[in-house]
């Protein structure tokens, strides 16, 4: 069990359920609220899944068109190492999702470099994806020839 037991876990729960309804109210600031509240459970120490808040916050910063805050977010979950969710979800699913995002968020802001090596991981992870997932990566290599034309050259 976690720190906060059950009732860590389910105070965890509550604040992504209420983060989750503020989200799709459009009330960011709640929902940033909430999701912050979700990474410590009950007993004041980290949640059993603080790479779910991570990811959650993201969402709510990226609704709320803060580009800089959903960066910093996105890069602190890159950073952790998956723990309680399943491997295999987690690099193929959330993962890839967060480097593609990343990708068109460094674009943005004319970072190019972290551009262009966000939307190769995302291609390397997603690139044998189910066929509904393959606009994306089509998508994604478009915007990779755009901002890579000298290697094209070579």
């Amino acid at each position: 069990t976690t720190p906060g037991g059950v009732q860590g876990e389910a105070s965890q729960a509550w604040h992504e359920a209420r983060g989750s309804i503020a989200l799709a109210e459009r009330r960011f600031a709640d929902a940033i609220r909430e999701f912050r509240a979700s990474d410590i459970d009950t007993s004041g120490v980290p949640a059993a899944c603080v790479e779910c808040a991570q990811i959650n916050l993201a969402r709510a910063f990226d609704a709320a068109n803060q580009a800089d805050s959903t960066i910093a977010t996105m890069e602190r979950y890159l950073a952790s190492p998956p723990r309680r969710l399943n491997t295999l979800n987690d690099a193929y699913f959330l993962r890839a999702m967060v480097h593609e995002r990343l990708g068109q968020l460094y674009e943005a802001k004319g970072d190019t470099a972290k551009a262009v090596t966000n939307y190769r991981t995302f291609i390397a992870l997603w690139k044998d994806a189910e066929p509904e997932f393959q606009p994306r990566v089509a998508d994604a290599r478009r915007r990779l020839d755009k901002l890579t034309p000298v290697e094209k050259l070579r």
